[in-house]
């Protein structure tokens, strides 16, 4: 499991320590094959029957545009969804630890297919830069739609766009 043990990390808002991760984000972009599919049930009627092309499954990154390398990173995520007022199904709970993110790179952290885009998915982060300082991040993806147009945008490391999602800094409590 993630160490989240209580660690001082000199961290208010504002505090250059989390301002590290101005540049460093989430990104969710497609993947390279597509499929094709008809549309069978629609709020439309006019939308039965259309086919549209879409990808197979989408690359979830971590993606460093900042100034500094980042020597490791590890991840505990999960994901849950509800089915009812009283059903949550929850998805298995992973611990990753991955290695270097350099300055103007890109990660590969899980492959998300379009069943997996059905949960919010949350993703808590340890990142360990190359001058030792450790900073704890979380983001979460809630659902298919928080993929949306405003949150696309072209990312240079990728040579491709994807979706964003912004880090946000967390101090885990005494154990």
């Amino acid at each position: 499991m993630l160490d989240l043990s209580y660690t001082d990390l000199g961290g208010l808002k504002g505090d250059p320590m989390n301002d590290r991760l101005g540049k460093i984000f989430a990104a969710v972009a497609p993947g390279e094959s597509a499929v094709l599919a008809r549309v069978v049930d629609a709020s439309s009627p006019a939308e039965i029957g259309k086919t549209i092309v879409g990808p197979e499954f989408y690359r979830l990154l971590l993606v460093n545009e900042g100034d500094l390398d980042i020597s490791s990173v590890a991840s505990y995520s999960g994901g849950f969804a509800t089915e009812d007022d009283d059903t949550v199904l929850e998805l298995e709970k992973r611990n990753e630890v991955y290695g270097e993110l350099p300055r103007n790179s890109a990660l590969f952290l899980q492959e998300l297919d379009h069943g997996m885009l059905d949960f919010v998915l949350w993703y808590y982060l340890k990142l360990t830069f190359a001058d030792d300082t450790q900073l704890f991040a979380k983001f979460d993806i809630a659902k298919a739609y928080a993929l949306r147009e405003a949150n696309r945008r072209l990312i240079p490391v990728l040579k491709d766009h994807a979706y964003v999602f912004e880090l946000k800094p967390f101090e885990p409590g005494p154990p």
